[in-house]
């Protein structure tokens, strides 16, 4: 296919890099299955469409297949589902959500809760009670930002989690559903912060010098961020209660396709699935039609 390529890599926590076998694409927002064995991606060009990898297999399959705009996809807590982003450039989106396979029938889990107020609306977390978090973005000119809420799945109703005159985004909960992490720029710049789920107590700073899409290993031992381009991890305890254990230390650093937020995901092994150029491909600009309704959905790039 022509476009823009990239490739998918798996990368230790050391930098080594490691080719995943399937043909290079327009891939973006990889998110890996909670079992580690398969990874959803969305693939370019637009209109986008979502697409299933199995790396022991080599196989890479489109789940969405109805040409309408799709990105952004996460899975349930369980892998049998999935959820993302799909909407008309010009119109606000919808979450949808189905079985993870190609040809599943499609479901509407929300919509914007509040059109006057909201324009877009994403989900980053499917928990175990089936809620959906993620940002609700306004859209006006010049000032967009986020707050988190959650919503359970088919309700209209959101319940605001993170919500600051500032931009709160990149939710990530911890593994025994303790804890939230969020990157805000509530200080002046993007930094990590995790508070309670269950309620709206304190949040404690985790990043230094700058952070953005916290996630956690999937012992809950470790929380990542990225910060420029290096991938970060701080060593924290979740239970009983929350602690950092040491302060941020450096993974790695290297030529992947940071240039949008979300492109990277932590397997549960402790590696990493990242984004990167098609060094066969050379030097290619890009040009993006309707950049403004899918920058409401993705954040700042």
């Amino acid at each position: 296919p022509g476009g823009f390529q990239r490739m998918l890599v798996r990368v230790d926590r050391y930098g080594r890099e490691s080719p995943i076998n399937v043909e290079p694409r327009g891939y973006r927002f990889p998110s890996v299955s909670p079992d580690g064995r398969r990874i959803l991606v969305t693939v370019d060009p637009r209109p986008s469409a979502i697409w299933l990898i199995d790396p022991a297999l080599g196989q890479a399959l489109p789940i969405t297949t109805d040409g309408v705009h799709s990105i952004l996809p996460i899975w349930s807590w369980d892998g049998s589902h999935i959820a993302y982003l799909r909407f008309t450039p010009g119109r606000a989106g919808s979450l949808t959500w189905m079985l993870a396979r190609p040809g599943a029938e499609r479901h509407t889990a929300f919509r914007v809760p509040d059109a006057r107020r909201w324009t877009e609306v994403g989900a980053r977390i499917w928990t175990r009670t089936n809620e959906l978090i993620g940002p609700l973005y306004n859209g006006r000119p010049n000032q967009i930002r986020a707050d988190i809420a959650r919503t359970r799945l088919g309700d209209s109703t959101s319940t605001s989690l993170v919500a600051s005159p500032t931009d709160d985004r990149d939710p990530s909960l911890s593994p025994n559903g303790q804890w939230l992490a969020y990157s805000s720029d509530i200080s002046g710049s993007y930094e990590v912060y995790v508070r309670a789920y269950a309620d709206s107590g304190t949040a404690m700073l985790i990043s230094t010098r700058g952070g953005m899409e916290p996630q956690w290993s999937a012992d809950g031992r470790e929380l990542y961020y990225r910060a420029g381009t290096r991938l970060m991890s701080v060593a924290v305890r979740s239970q009983p209660d929350f602690a950092v254990l040491r302060p941020p230390q450096l993974l790695f650093s290297g030529p992947f396709d940071f240039s949008q937020s979300l492109n990277w995901s932590p397997s549960p092994d402790g590696s990493f699935i990242m984004v990167k150029a098609d060094p066969t491909t050379g030097r290619q600009l890009r040009v993006v039609f309707n950049w403004f309704e899918e920058l409401k959905s993705i954040g700042r790039q």
